[in-house]
């Protein structure tokens, strides 16, 4: 069964994660609002809105659209929602009260190069913190925070190194405590977890 996650976060809010192994055509009655020429890409698109309908089989996948700031949304609110994926996997996290955000990156040494792009001073004082890590592991969790907090927030020009502040990062709780700071300051909670060789991270948003 490919559905390799699931969870029911709270009575509003459920995650899954998806393990892509199937072809094409198992998506072929999946609603889309756009086409992608891309092989692999499409793929992946058609799996995050399959998983959205897992999650809530009511949840109308013909009603999504792309906001101004290029976020897929409901218009009615009836659901939040955000899903990521990689070529191995699709994640998405779909809410009835509140505002959401998740992703998911394959753990790569690679990722490290553009740390000095994405982290504030402070946040590589959390990063020297997590020695617990293999390679790469650490600063792939460090990139997913950040991105989970750019798709939660759903806003133009956010700056991953002034704007989202990663203040520290608890190992024993699969928990991350940021700030963004936008017109005011958001105190978000994030979780996480490590898939095999993928690292996911979602909010529900602030404490």
């Amino acid at each position: 069964m490919p559905l390799i996650f699931q969870q029911d976060i709270n009575e509003f809010a459920k995650i899954g994660i998806w393990e892509l192994k199937e072809a094409e055509i198992f998506f072929s009655d999946i609603l889309t609002f756009r086409s992608i020429a891309h092989n692999s890409r499409r793929l992946q698109h058609l799996a995050g809105r399959y998983l959205l309908s897992i999650l809530y089989p009511s949840f109308p996948l013909d009603k999504i659209i792309l906001s101004e700031c290029g976020k897929p949304i409901l218009l009615d609110c009836s659901f939040y929602f955000s899903i990521s994926h990689t070529t191995e996997y699709v994640a998405a996290i779909v809410s009835t009260k509140m505002n959401v955000g998740i992703d998911v990156e394959k753990v790569s040494p690679k990722i490290k190069g553009i740390m000095p792009r994405i982290l504030s001073a402070p946040d590589f004082l959390v990063l020297e913190n997590q020695n617990w890590a293999m390679d790469g592991q650490a600063e792939t969790l460090m990139w997913c925070i950040k991105e989970t907090v750019y798709k939660w927030g759903g806003e133009r020009n956010v700056s991953f190194q002034n704007d989202i502040n990663i203040i520290k990062i608890e190992n024993d709780k699969k928990v991350s405590t940021v700030i963004f700071c936008r017109k005011i300051p958001y105190n978000l909670i994030l979780n996480y977890q490590y898939i095999k060789s993928h690292c996911v991270v979602w909010t529900l948003g602030e404490v």
